[in-house]
């Protein structure tokens, strides 16, 4: 039986692989589908009082961040997917407003972000080697 006595990371070469152009294009592709699936998913949402679309409204930034715990400081790409509709909030959360008249009206929130993730959840267990 063999046993590693003593193990050093290398964190310099981690950081390469982390940062690098392979991995920066796997997480790009990553985001571009999750972009694709929000946009799927926020078909026929009313737009705003300016006509401006929740679909239309989607952006991925892919960026190199740094630190995952103060424990665990690595470098690597990231990608983020939000939308800048003024309205994005009260799309992913819902609203309550009382009307002039006193009626409380409720807007569900259509949690377009949480899919989105819960949709990128489901993918990488498709993916994973069992």
């Amino acid at each position: 039986m063999a046993r590693l006595l003593r193990f050093q990371l290398n964190r310099k070469t981690v950081k390469a692989i982390a940062v690098g152009p392979e991995c920066r294009q796997m997480v790009a592709d990553h985001a571009d589908l999750a972009k694709t699936f929000a946009e799927t998913l926020s078909t026929g949402l009313r737009s705003n009082e300016e006509h401006q679309h929740y679909q239309d409204s989607f952006e991925v930034e892919v960026k190199v961040v740094h630190g995952i715990t103060p424990e665990w400081p690595l470098t690597r790409i990231a990608a983020r997917l939000s939308n800048s509709a003024p309205h994005a909030n009260m799309v992913e959360f819902g609203s309550v407003r009382t009307t002039k008249n006193g009626d409380v009206v409720v807007t569900e929130g259509q949690h377009i972000l949480g899919r989105t993730l819960d949709f990128l959840h489901s993918l990488d267990h498709r993916l994973s080697p069992e």
